[in-house]
């Protein structure tokens, strides 16, 4: 849905997400980014299952349907955000691949791995935010190694760990690691935010 700030209407943009034959299939609308004048959604299927990974794009007001940009990317995006030109999305395990983070190139609209992450324990990537010319994502794993921590990359391809959030901050519950909210930048900082580290 939008929402027109000046008159208060809010409109539906392009087709519904949902089981109906004139809906998007493929999941709930999960993660939202503007890229290249066109809204971008992440859908989350609530499944791990290989290669359903799916992104559509419109552009609100005019168009009536949504265009599937990919459906085959491993897990589902939790985030998604524009830097230097090219569109990035962090996501979750699959069934039998890693957490990942891709990179869509506009000039031709193919999807690459840009980072790996773990395969078990509600392994992650979510949070990307663009802080002083670098991208950052936080980084969730809960099996075996617990892994919190922020992720960081001048140029989006190679990325390096910022801050081992399990190591540097503790946090971890009997086992189970910080889950991560959102990044967000307040005056000339950057923040991140975490479950909390006692039970409440």
């Amino acid at each position: 849905l939008s929402i027109d700030l000046d008159t208060g209407i809010i409109h539906q943009v392009a087709n519904a997400f949902g089981p109906a034959t004139t809906d998007v299939t493929g999941g709930a609308p999960g993660c939202l980014a503007w890229f290249n004048g066109q809204l971008w959604v992440g859908l989350w299927p609530s499944d791990s299952t290989d290669g359903i990974g799916k992104v559509v794009r419109c552009y609100p007001g005019v168009d009536t349907t949504w265009t599937v940009d990919t459906s085959t990317l491993e897990g589902w995006a939790t985030s998604m955000l524009a830097f230097q030109g090219n569109l990035y999305l962090t996501m979750s395990f699959a069934a039998s691949g890693n957490a990942r983070i891709y990179k869509r190139l506009t000039t031709d609209g193919t999807y690459s791995i840009v980072e790996n992450g773990e395969s078990t324990g509600n392994a992650h990537f979510a949070a990307l935010i663009v802080y002083s010319n670098e991208i950052y994502a936080a980084e969730y794993h809960s099996s075996g190694t617990d892994i919190i921590r922020i992720l960081k990359s001048t140029d989006g391809t190679t990325w390096t760990v910022d801050r081992d959030v399990a190591a540097s901050d503790g946090g971890v519950i009997t086992g189970t690691p910080l889950f991560p909210g959102n990044g967000l930048v307040y005056g000339s900082d950057l923040y991140y935010s975490f479950r909390s580290s006692t039970e409440a």
